[in-house]
């Protein structure tokens, strides 16, 4: 199949098809071709939807790879970040338990010396 180029010259469709992918054109792309009966569909996307389209339409293509690098960082360091706090609360826990246990080992320390001075009256 031939189409006729502005210069008035033929192409191939494999030539045209060459072009469009070197010039990054998204002919499918609602950002970057919205005929009226798609402006429902644009309506409608959540801005998550929206970003990745615009993303698409007028970033290079490795910019969704990015995006979507991007998301994952963003949930190991939400993961790595709750893993942290767990860590600190239950560092926190174990300091309390610790100084309990400190005050119960003075008194058993205690209990002991008064224990040995009633054993043995008269030594100091």
């Amino acid at each position: 199949m031939l189409a006729l180029l502005a210069t008035g010259k033929h192409a191939t469709l494999k030539n045209v098809r060459a072009a469009v992918e070197a010039l990054n054109i998204q002919v499918g792309n609602l950002c970057s071709f919205l005929p009226q009966d798609k402006v429902s569909e644009f309506a409608c996307m959540t801005p998550q939807e929206l970003l990745a389209q615009t993303q698409k339409a007028a970033g290079p293509p490795q910019m969704t790879a990015w995006h979507k690098d991007l998301i994952e960082a963003g949930g190991k360091f939400k993961e790595l970040d709750e893993n942290l706090q767990r860590k600190k609360d239950e560092l926190g826990s174990k300091q309390r338990a610790a100084q309990r246990l400190e005050g119960e080992v003075r008194n058993a320390k205690d209990r002991e010396k008064l224990v040995e001075e009633v054993r043995s009256p008269g030594t100091p």
